[in-house]
């Protein structure tokens, strides 16, 4: 039945709303009627370039990949769930039979896909569908996505109670950091046209130390050189941020101070977190949306 309404890129900036085939779930697999999907940055890159930086992707690409739902088909040999469910999709796409998949570090897949959310109805593997506690609604359950990659990013940077912490963003305008407060941030700082030593100095004063851990979420030689030069002796560097492919980074330094660089991508297994995150009230995701749009409106 050809009614599935779907947001579909061709090519760079080749965007168009078609009407595609309802998908039918094969072995273990259940169909959904998506109910709420966030707008990610890689959403826009896609749109933009026809391409995601580090995977391989073919076009015509479904967008969107934050996304929740409700079941209304099983796949052959599906018990874990049943039609009317309420669900939390992970949308990575994976092997399942490599040495990564098997050890659970499936984010590391090499032939790992994700997306094809923007559409009424699509299938995924039953179980990358997570039931919801009855208090979470399909907008925060879409949000558990992004909220799993800051799940994976605490766990990966290894931050402990009475670490400080420092997070290097983008495009922070004024309101922003001030939400940033509201959700918790002890201080925030604005950046302006100060040099590297000039921040290291302000930052050290703002905070009281060097931190213990340094989130990195842009990807750019600034912030990147940043991080480096702040983070404090056998401290951590985490980098979140893909702005770029490749940066010259202050490796000197980092050697002779001890300081763990790690990278960090997607999640994996974080879904039961992240869920139990939201029902309890210790996060709110719906604060940080701005905009609401049905589908018809993605154009």
């Amino acid at each position: 039945m050809a009614d599935n309404l779907t947001a579909v890129v061709y090519g760079p900036k080749d965007f168009r709303m078609e009407m595609w085939e309802r998908p039918e779930p094969g072995e273990k697999e259940v169909q959904i009627s998506v109910q709420n999907c966030g707008l990610c940055a890689t959403d826009i890159e896609v749109y933009r370039h026809a391409e995601i930086k580090g995977l391989d992707i073919e076009m015509p690409w479904i967008l969107g990949h934050e996304a929740s739902g409700i079941i209304t088909k099983l796949g052959k040999g599906v018990t874990s769930l049943k039609v009317g469910d309420r669900v939390a999709t992970e949308s990575l796409r994976i092997c399942r039979h490599c040495d990564l998949c098997k050890s659970g570090h499936y984010n590391m897949c090499n032939v790992k896909n994700f997306g094809k959310c923007f559409t009424r109805y699509m299938v995924l593997p039953a179980d990358f569908c997570h039931k919801l506690p009855d208090n979470v609604d399909f907008e925060s359950a879409a949000l558990a996505e992004p909220l799993c990659v800051a799940v994976r990013i605490c766990t990966r940077s290894g931050i402990k109670l009475g670490d400080h912490v420092l997070i290097l963003g983008s495009d922070l305008r004024p309101e922003r950091l001030e939400h940033a407060k509201r959700l918790g941030a002890d201080n925030t700082f604005l950046v302006k046209n100060q040099s590297i030593p000039e921040l290291v100095d302000e930052l050290v004063k703002l905070i009281g130390k060097k931190p213990d851990v340094v989130i990195e979420c842009v990807g750019i030689k600034a912030t990147v050189e940043l991080g480096m030069k702040i983070t404090k002796p056998t401290g951590c560097f985490l980098v979140a941020g893909v702005g770029t492919t490749s940066i010259e980074v202050p490796l000197f330094e980092t050697v002779l101070n001890e300081i763990d660089i790690r990278g960090t991508a997607a999640y994996a297994n974080h879904y039961p977190q992240a869920l139990s995150l939201l029902s309890t009230g210790r996060v709110n995701m719906k604060s940080m949306i701005t905009h609401r749009f049905p589908l018809e409106k993605v154009e």
